[in-house]
């Protein structure tokens, strides 16, 4: 009698999982954070060539201390890299 319960619950699984991944589809939406503004993105780097703190730095672009930091990473990678 148990095996009849899960072999229904199996099925029952497999059909909500068909409709969930058939409405993710459909979606338009994309998921995460939009990313960042290109021209915000050039004013941080601008602000950090410039020896502008990081507090200071995102203050005036209007973003956070994460985003200033995650530019100014970036950067000395690429500076690295050359």
């Amino acid at each position: 009698m148990f095996s009849m319960l899960s072999v229904f619950a199996e099925f029952e699984r497999s059909i909500l999982r068909q409709r969930i991944m058939a409405g993710l589809a459909r979606s338009t939406k994309r998921a995460g954070r939009p990313r960042l503004d290109p021209l915000k993105v050039k004013k941080v780097e601008k602000l950090l060539a410039q020896g502008v703190s990081l507090s200071v730095t995102a203050k005036k672009a209007k973003v956070g201390v994460g985003s200033v930091s995650r530019i100014k990473a970036r950067m000395t990678d690429l500076k690295k890299a050359a």
